[in-house]
C-alpha cells in the first residue's frame, strides 16, 4: 500500500505571506495548502466566456464579476480561487486581493477539479450566507449544472445540456449554454 502524501501544514499567516510572493496560486483548507491545478485551453476559454457573458450583462451596475485571480475567503481557515464570482461589495478597493461575499460562484469542471468542486468546495461555499447560486460548467462535454439556495437553506438542482438556455437568477442573466463553449471544440453531452 502506498501512503498518500499530505500537503504541507501552514498557519493562515504563512499561507497569506506565500500568496503574496508565489507565482503559483494556492488554496488553503484548514491548515493545508494545495497548489492550483493547471488548466487546459478549453477550461480557460469556457471560464473567460462565462465571465464575459456575466460582465456584459451586469454593465455599470453595482454588481461585478470577479476571478480567477482574486481569492475567496470562506472563513478564516478556508480560501479558494473560483473560476468566477459575482459580488456587490462596496468596501472593496482597487488593491483588494480577496472577496468574502459572493452572490454567485462558478467553477469549471475538469478531471483534476471535479471531485473537489462537487464535494468539499461546495460544502464550504454553502457556509457563505450571501451565496445564492453555484454553477458548475463541464470543460469536457457541453453541460452545466446549477444549484440554487431555496427556503430554509435547501439547495435545488437543475442540469442543462448543450441546447438549453440557463437562467442565473442571482444576477438576472439568461443565456444559451452553448455560449459558454464559444471558440472551443468541446462536444455535446455524451
Amino acid at each position: 500500500m502506498v501512503a498518500e502524501r499530505q500537503p504541507p501544514a501552514m498557519t493562515v499567516e504563512e499561507y497569506l505571506a506565500l500568496e503574496e510572493t508565489s507565482p503559483v496560486k494556492h488554496e488553503y483548507v484548514r491548515s493545508r495548502v494545495f497548489a492550483m491545478a493547471d488548466v487546459t485551453l478549453a477550461h480557460d476559454t469556457i471560464a473567460n466566456n462565462i465571465r464575459a457573458a456575466i460582465y456584459n450583462h451586469l454593465g455599470d451596475g453595482p454588481w461585478a464579476v470577479r476571478g480567477p485571480a482574486l481569492r475567496l475567503r470562506v472563513r478564516e481557515d478556508i480560501y479558494y480561487y473560483p473560476d468566477a464570482m459575482v459580488t456587490c461589495d462596496d468596501s472593496l478597493v482597487d488593491s483588494a486581493v480577496e472577496i468574502s461575499a459572493p452572490r454567485l460562484i462558478v467553477e469549471v469542471l475538469s478531471d483534476s477539479t471535479e471531485a473537489a468542486d462537487r464535494g468539499h468546495k461546495f460544502t464550504d461555499y454553502q457556509r457563505l450566507t450571501t451565496m445564492e447560486e453555484y454553477l458548475l460548467v463541464d470543460s469536457r462535454r457541453r453541460s452545466a449544472e446549477r444549484f440554487q439556495r431555496a427556503a430554509e437553506g435547501r439547495w435545488t438542482y437543475q442540469r442543462y445540456s448543450a441546447d438549453d438556455a440557463i437562467t442565473l437568477e442571482s444576477v438576472g442573466l439568461t443565456c444559451a449554454v452553448a455560449a459558454f463553449y464559444r471558440h472551443t471544440h468541446v462536444e455535446g453531452v455524451s
